[in-house]
């Protein structure tokens, strides 16, 4: 009897090529957002949509690792969405285009506020982010609220902008700080 008698070595590549050989998906931001983004908390929880705030669109394009802006800056009145931009920039990330990350708020304690009330509980509504993020029972460094090892190989690091030591010494992809002109 040979190999196979046993199994399909057809089946078997097609499996192995849908695990890890078949390109990443290509899809913009807020294309992106649209397809997997969910809302956990506020007045519009559930799908996220665009075309809710379609002046959302370009910045959220311009997050994209295709884009050739370096830089983006956000300046237009609170509460419009400029937080939920840099979300969907990281999630995108995580899920399909992951580097090592950090989100930079206005103090290590804003920091904290957002990985544990915004960001993760986000994030644990979307399937595609859940099996990237690392066991949420850990407690050891690998999963704090600081520093957060992806299955993939990135690390996401929550850091204020008041600590030269949460900004330091972190090689770093992608980089997204809200709010930080309030010092």
């Amino acid at each position: 009897m040979g190999a196979r008698d046993f199994f399909d070595v057809g089946l078997l590549h097609r499996e192995a090529f849908n695990a890890h050989l078949r390109p990443p998906l290509r899809i913009s931001c807020p294309d992106w957002a649209d397809k997997f983004r969910e809302i956990a908390k506020g007045p519009e929880k559930g799908r996220w949509r665009t075309s809710r705030t379609p002046y959302l669109r370009e910045p959220m394009e311009c997050t994209d690792p295709e884009h050739p802006a370096q830089r983006v800056v956000m300046q237009f009145a609170t509460q419009l969405g400029k937080s939920e931009v840099l979300y969907n920039a990281l999630f995108k990330r995580i899920h399909l285009d992951q580097v090592d990350m950090m989100m930079v708020q206005p103090t290590l304690q804003d920091s904290k506020d957002h990985s544990r009330q915004r960001l993760m509980p986000t994030a644990r509504q979307m399937p595609v982010i859940v099996e990237r993020l690392p066991d949420l029972r850990s407690r050891d460094e690998t999963n704090t609220w600081q520093t957060k090892e992806l299955r993939g190989g990135a690390t996401l690091f929550f850091a204020g902008a008041n600590s030269a030591r949460s900004l330091a010494s972190k090689p770093l992809g992608f980089v997204v700080a809200d709010e930080i002109v309030r010092l």
